[in-house]
């Protein structure tokens, strides 16, 4: 018992939504996706094992700021809609949703499938095996939207911030 020690894994789980292609090129259906998806159903599918996010930067990193720092949009299915209606989508839209087939990722999806049926997305899933679905999430144009994760490879902001919110690690075809 001395000699195990537990510590927080930094790291994210996230839904991306590829903005090279429609509708996700539009800032109105990035936002209201992110409103229409119940965030804390999630945390209660990982068995609370996970930390609702807030923002951009996890907890136990420098920059994080306790408390909500307000970067993401609340659950708010009603205000997901109308979101949807403003871009031109008032009767919603169809997509793909992609994970790898490793629990408890189907689970997640499933989850953000039935929210966005929810608004009037309709979302249809595919589920595939680990190297089909790197390969294919790592072209420009491979996929609309599907789950992602990101670990911390060293303690700094920067290990978040330039591969996950900058170009210079884009994927040129």
């Amino acid at each position: 018992k001395k000699l195990v020690v537990e510590e927080p894994i930094i790291a994210m789980v996230y839904l991306f939504m590829n903005v090279n292609v429609k509708p996700f090129d539009d800032v109105q259906v990035r936002q209201a996706v992110s409103m229409a998806v119940d965030r804390e159903r999630i945390v209660k599918l990982l068995g609370g094992t996970g930390d609702l996010l807030t923002q951009i930067l996890p907890a136990g990193l420098a920059g994080h700021q306790d408390g909500e720092a307000g970067v993401f949009y609340p659950y708010d299915p009603e205000k997901a809609r109308a979101t949807l209606a403003e871009a031109g989508y008032p009767d919603g839209f169809s997509t793909t949703l992609y994970s790898h087939n490793v629990d408890p990722w189907p689970k997640i999806l499933q989850s953000i499938q039935n929210d966005l049926e929810q608004v009037g997305i309709k979302a249809e899933v595919k589920i595939l095996d680990r190297a089909t679905y790197w390969t294919l999430i790592g072209k420009p144009d491979g996929c609309a939207m599907g789950l992602n994760d990101w670990w911390m490879d060293f303690p700094d902001p920067s290990d978040f911030i330039i591969p996950l919110f900058s170009r210079s690690t884009a994927i040129e075809e």
